[in-house]
């Protein structure tokens, strides 16, 4: 008896930008990524530029801007770091979001900051392109997508950058080191050295900084509790949020914990508010996960 044999299913062709099985297809690190923006997207990424740097670092800016992307674009293949729809606009849907919050950053101060769950890099790295003078910590619990934060950081040469493989709620439960019992470390190397807050690889203490930004993490309620430990009084969460916005906001303010809302800036771009809370100076009590 001819033993049984299922059809062929038809399949669609696979996507250039998908997942790639065989390591072997795979771009070598540090193998140059041929990605060019398209004009809507250069003219996005040079509006977006031309208000945050001066116009004689603009072309410097918009150069590294343009190498970061062509690295995404790249390392896509090899982890999901964006939907394989935003490649055509990575600019207009990734960078100026982040770049929206920078003018509420600089309002508000501080030298040292934490990029909690940064994926692709989103807000941080924007951030840092563009304020290099802070001390930046990117924070995701993806292997393959920290490798490439951490490859990211190698490939631009920047400095005063590190990339954390963590979970929050790990980090913000490592034990305080003295300058978090104390008053902030800052200057340069204030989260990347190794002998202050944590090591450029895997955080030893708890850091605590001025300002930690959340985008596309999780809802209000939960992300003022992972980052409470890790936000000096005084200190700024500003987190990015979407159509449900009035909705988180009702649920935090249930329990806000440590928090008050200082800034709700609405339809910043479209669909996105800004929500900025101060951490105040008292310890909140524990409370169910």
């Amino acid at each position: 008896m001819t033993p049984f044999r299922r059809p062929p299913r038809d399949r669609p062709p696979r996507r250039q930008d998908s997942l790639v099985r065989n390591p072997r297809d795979l771009p070598k690190p540090g193998a140059e990524i041929r990605f060019d923006l398209n004009p809507d997207e250069e003219a996005a990424l040079l509006g977006a530029l031309a208000p945050l740097v001066p116009p004689d670092v603009l072309p410097e800016a918009a150069k590294s801007f343009r190498d970061y992307l062509a690295g995404l674009v790249g390392w896509n293949i090899r982890s999901n770091l964006v939907a394989a729809g935003d490649r055509d606009r990575l600019v207009r849907r990734h960078v100026v979001e982040s770049l929206a919050c920078v003018p509420l950053l600089d309002e508000l101060g501080g030298s040292t900051l934490i990029d909690l769950g940064s994926g692709g890099g989103f807000p941080g790295v924007p951030i840092k392109l563009v304020r290099p003078q802070l001390e930046v910590a990117l924070v995701e619990s993806r292997r393959m997508k920290s490798l490439f934060l951490k490859r990211t950081i190698a490939s631009l040469r920047l400095g005063g950058i590190v990339a954390w493989q963590v979970r929050a709620e790990t980090l913000g439960g490592l034990p305080a080191g003295a300058a978090a019992d104390a008053s902030l470390a800052t200057g340069p190397g204030a989260l990347s050295s190794p002998g202050a807050f944590a090591s450029p690889d895997d955080p030893r203490v708890r850091p605590v900084v001025d300002l930690v930004t959340s985008r596309a993490v999780a809802a209000m309620e939960k992300t003022t509790r992972w980052v409470a430990p890790l936000v000096r009084p005084g200190g700024c969460l500003v987190t990015f949020k979407g159509s449900r916005v009035d909705e988180e906001l009702v649920a935090w303010k249930a329990n806000p914990g440590p928090w008050e809302l200082i800034r709700l800036e609405r339809e910043v771009l479209p669909g996105l508010t800004l929500v900025a809370l101060r951490r105040l100076d008292f310890e909140e009590p524990d409370l169910p996960s």
